[in-house]
């Protein structure tokens, strides 16, 4: 009964504001303090920047991104492998050129236990097949494929001196929500349960698995999206 209420209050806390470092339960003196989870994208280890370009000297090539969006979904806290909190906001667009996107913040009672966070790379069947939406999935954020009647997980764009498109440009759209090509892909990670969890986005490590100079462009549902979907996944590293 004491969890429930806790998960009742900590998504109270999450619908309302963001404004008080810490609350307490009325009547309870329950404290409740904050946390926050920033994306932080990086190439080598160091920020990634829109534009800038990066050697892959391991291939002797150079590249740069001008475009990185994904969606995460079905955000919950976990201890021990079981679910204590499942965040009320189900999805949300993750974009580079958005800095307030990169930053997920709520606040729990601090006698709440969990040790990882767990997320959807991607928007499930059942929104998928629900068509077009508002918010974080409205089509005009430039996710939305018109033809597929779907939403694109991820996408990555930019350019690689080794590409084999006639502009040097390489365009990764991932997505896909139909077997035999389900392209969402779960990801759980261990978090500090107060302050600030950073989770490192390594793009080197994304190229070295899936280079512009074999494969430039993924944009629809297939074999090789749901492949490159669990290769940026695999690039989730938290920083405690």
């Amino acid at each position: 009964m004491r969890q429930s209420l806790l998960l009742i209050s900590c998504t109270l806390l999450l619908l309302c504001s963001f404004s008080f470092p810490f609350r307490h339960g009325a009547g309870s003196g329950e404290k409740y303090v904050p946390h926050q989870l920033r994306f932080e994208p990086t190439w080598e280890g160091v920020a990634l920047e829109i534009g800038k370009t990066y050697p892959i000297v391991a291939i002797g090539d150079s590249m740069a991104i001008n475009t990185l969006r994904f969606y995460i979904s079905h955000v919950r806290l976990l201890d021990r492998g079981r679910e204590v909190f499942d965040f009320p906001q189900q999805h949300f667009l993750v974009d580079m050129e958005d800095p307030a996107s990169l930053s997920l913040r709520w606040e729990c009672p601090e006698s709440l236990a969990y040790e990882q966070i767990a997320f959807e790379l991607g928007v499930d069947s059942l929104v998928q097949s629900a068509g077009a939406q508002g918010a974080a999935l409205d089509p005009a954020n430039g996710m939305y494929w018109s033809w597929q009647s779907g939403y694109i997980h991820v996408k990555l764009e930019g350019w690689a001196s080794s590409s084999r498109a006639r502009d040097k440009s390489f365009q990764y759209h991932l997505g896909g929500f139909q077997a035999p090509y389900t392209a969402i892909t779960t990801v759980v990670l261990p978090i500090a349960k107060t302050g600030e969890t950073r989770v490192r986005i390594a793009l080197e490590d994304f190229f070295s698995a899936l280079s512009p100079a074999d494969r430039p462009e993924i944009m629809r549902p297939c074999a090789e999206a749901v492949q490159a979907i669990r290769i940026f996944a695999d690039t989730f590293k938290t920083q405690l």
